[in-house]
């Protein structure tokens, strides 16, 4: 996937019309800093930042993909006078995110190791996708947009710091992965990207992820899948091939193997 250009996109209350529930005054992708930064008196809101580079975060040093989350009113000091750095970030509020935040429980004002950038970079790009290819963003996607987000690097965040355990090939094949599950994915080619043979590729991917990585290809797709059968107006065949399946009965033999029933059966289960 080509990467996108920085961007950096500022939310409007009138723009948003979510009222109390959620507040997204400012969205940033990959956005380029010099020198450091330092906000004795914090922000109103959540503070949510991506660092790319090794970073000095709150009084520390922190290894690249280093990810915070500071609480509304708290001061933040981050960055190196050194060289320059990226990051991606946004600010956040209204009592959706603070719920998601108190109920998921991550480390507040702590900075954690999360070892990509996919997870922060997924939810600027879809946040900013919702908000500027609609004349009214729907409050709902974007609530469910961060819940996502916050509770997948919760999750990191309870398992420990995963990065130095994970080789950085790994990772980024997982990554490539998770942005890419419905397009061709077979395991030569994850394999040569992190310059492996496909044996080798395969058993450290399993080792380090609990799952063969064609296994997690499959697992995501059937999610999506599950997801996209709950609308009426999509035939299943426009389904399978939405997730990657050119052949209706590969896709609904996979369906009903990993998820219990085939997909029609799904699907009036849901709508019942």
């Amino acid at each position: 996937m080509q990467t996108k250009s920085s961007f950096k996109h500022f939310t409007s209350i009138a723009e948003l019309q979510s009222g109390r529930r959620l507040r997204l005054p400012v969205v940033a992708y990959r956005k380029v800093r010099p020198g450091v930064s330092n906000f004795a008196t914090g922000a109103g809101s959540y503070a949510v930042f991506h660092f790319y580079e090794r970073n000095m975060v709150a009084g520390r040093w922190c290894p690249q993909h280093t990810m915070v989350i500071f609480e509304p009113g708290q001061p933040r000091h981050f960055g190196r006078e050194d060289r320059r750095w990226t990051h991606t970030w946004m600010h956040c509020g209204g009592y959706a995110v603070r719920d998601v935040m108190r109920e998921s429980g991550y480390p507040l004002n702590e900075p954690v190791h999360i070892g990509t950038s996919a997870h922060a970079e997924r939810c600027v790009l879809d946040l900013h996708a919702e908000l500027t290819a609609y004349d009214a963003p729907d409050p709902l996607i974007l609530q469910a947009v961060l819940t996502r987000f916050v509770c997948e690097v919760a999750r990191l965040a309870r398992a420990g710091d995963v990065g130095p355990t994970v080789p950085r090939p790994l990772a980024e094949a997982r990554r490539h992965i998770e942005l890419h599950y419905a397009e061709r994915v077979t395991l030569p080619e994850l394999a040569r990207r992190a310059s492996m043979s496909p044996q080798h590729f395969g058993m450290l991917f399993k080792k380090h992820f609990g799952t063969p990585p064609i296994d997690l290809v499959i697992r995501l797709r059937m999610e999506e899948a599950s997801h996209l059968l709950r609308d009426v107006n999509m035939r299943v065949g426009e389904v399978a091939g939405a997730v990657g399946y050119d052949d209706i009965y590969h896709f609904s033999k996979l369906f009903k193997r990993h998820v219990g029933v085939c997909p029609r059966e799904y699907r009036r289960t849901r709508h019942a």
